[in-house]
Parts: C-alpha cells; sequence; structure tokens
C-alpha cells in the first residue's frame, strides 16, 4: 500500500468502516463538479479517474478519521508512486481533501492505493485462537491477522504488543494474581514466570529462561521502534517479521501450557 498524501501525526491506519456507496456516489458528484467549476483540472482528473473509496479510520491514539483508498492494477499503481514527489500532484491532492473537508464532515487523513492482485504470498504467522469475552483481546488479534496477511508486518508489532498485554492479564486473574491498573507486559510476565514451572525439560527451561529479556525487548520495541507512537527509528520490515515471529511463538507456548 503507498500512501500518496498524509496529513501528520501516527502513520497507522486501523480501519473501522466505509461510507456507504450511496452516500459517497453523491459527494463524488459535487466534489468533481467543484473542482471543474474552479478549474482545479489535474485535482479533478486525478479524482474522477482513481476509484476512490472512502473509509473511516483511527489509530492506536484513538484519533478518528477518514481516508481515500483505491484498489488500482499495478500499472496504474506504478504511475501514481512515481508521481509522489511531483509538487504538481501533491497540490492536486491537497485540492481534493480540502473540497471535501470544506463541504462535508470528513477530515481526510490520507489518501492511499494498493494493488488489485496479491503479487507475492506474505509468510504466514498466526496467534492462537483465544476463548475469552475480552473484545480488546479478539479485536488486536483480528487486525493483527488484516495486517500479516498484506504483509504488513511493522503494524502487527502495536496490534500484537496489545493482544499479548491482554492475554497476560487474563492469565495471571484467572490465575489468582493480582495484576495492578498500570502493570505492563514485563511485571505480569514475570509474576506468571514466577507462578508456573512451564517444563521439565532442563534444555527448553534455559532457553525459556531468556525470554523475560525477549518479553522487554519486545516491549521496547513497540515504544520505540513501531508505529504505536511518532517514532523515527522504526524497524524494517524483515526486523518486524522477526520479531513478530518471536513473540508470536511465546505466544502459543503460553496458552498451550498455562
Amino acid at each position: 500500500m503507498q500512501r500518496l498524501l498524509t496529513s501528520g501525526g501516527s502513520n497507522e491506519i486501523i480501519r473501522v468502516g466505509e461510507v456507504p456507496e450511496e452516500s459517497w456516489a453523491k459527494t463524488r458528484s459535487h466534489i468533481e463538479k467543484l473542482l471543474r467549476g474552479r478549474k482545479n483540472d489535474r485535482a479533478m482528473k486525478i479524482f474522477r479517474k482513481v476509484p476512490w473509496r472512502l473509509f473511516e479510520g483511527t489509530n492506536a491514539f484513538g484519533d478518528e478519521f477518514y481516508y481515500l483508498h483505491a484498489v488500482v492494477d499495478i500499472d496504474k499503481y506504478v504511475a501514481l508512486g512515481e508521481k509522489e514527489t511531483d509538487p504538481g500532484f501533491r497540490q492536486a491532492l491537497s485540492q481534493i481533501k480540502s473540497t471535501i473537508e470544506e463541504i462535508t464532515e470528513y477530515y481526510i487523513r490520507f489518501m492511499t492505493v494498493a494493488l488489485s492482485e496479491k503479487l507475492e504470498e506474505h509468510p504466514t504467522i498466526d496467534l492462537p485462537d483465544i476463548e475469552a469475552p475480552d473484545t480488546t483481546l479478539k479485536r488486536c488479534i483480528d487486525e493483527f491477522r488484516e495486517a500479516q496477511a498484506e504483509g504488513r508486518f511493522l503494524n502487527c508489532i502495536d496490534r500484537l504488543h496489545t493482544a499479548f498485554h491482554a492475554f497476560l492479564k487474563s492469565k495471571a486473574e484467572g490465575n489468582g494474581l493480582t495484576v495492578g491498573p498500570r502493570d505492563g507486559i514485563n511485571e505480569i510476565y514475570k509474576s506468571l514466570r514466577g507462578q508456573f514451572e512451564l517444563t521439565e525439560n532442563d534444555r527448553v527451561l534455559k532457553v525459556l529462561n531468556t525470554s523475560s529479556n525477549i518479553v522487554h525487548q519486545f516491549n521496547e520495541i513497540r515504544n520505540h521502534n513501531s508505529l504505536a507512537h511518532p517514532n523515527e527509528g522504526l524497524l524494517d520490515e524483515d526486523d518486524a517479521l522477526y520479531i513478530v515471529n518471536t513473540v508470536a511463538a511465546l505466544f502459543h507456548y503460553l496458552n498451550a501450557k498455562i
């Protein structure tokens, strides 16, 4: 997916819903007429020729916004990406954004495009099926699966962190441990590790004894190298895939053992 236009803040996009096609079609017509009437010809052509759909979005901070998204073939995908540094193209996108915001209630934070066909198979990393009423846990796992299916492993980091935190909290409280309102994954994980003897195999135990550091570093990466905050030192996708793989393996193990 390419972000052709962003309006600052976190780059994370969590899809909440889509503006109904009938409502969006009426809005599209008004936008085209206004762009044409103002002689914003390039903006009008981009808006008319790209199959934009309007979605409602949020992020880990709870920001509420809308974004234009289009699914296009590879030729248009490449062509739009090549124009991203063209000042005239960026001005046209800004004109589309400002025109929508002028006559509607929709605050447009992003304009994005994605390929209409899957060009490659991404590694499949799934999380355990958790039978729990925790809606936060379920939603995070669903969003993790959506991101990993698209190969967006950097986006997986924060969703995995929240899901893992909710999972540990649920397991701790279910086993009679007290969890404070500010206890993070490090504190809860150490409490669980102290409560259970997870294996009798000495070699596995030696590996498992390093897991507290894995959890600690995962927490640091989420806070300082992911899209959870407006960080600069973001992981590349290969590093993100490695971290997601490592933590997901621990997630599965704990779910089976506790």
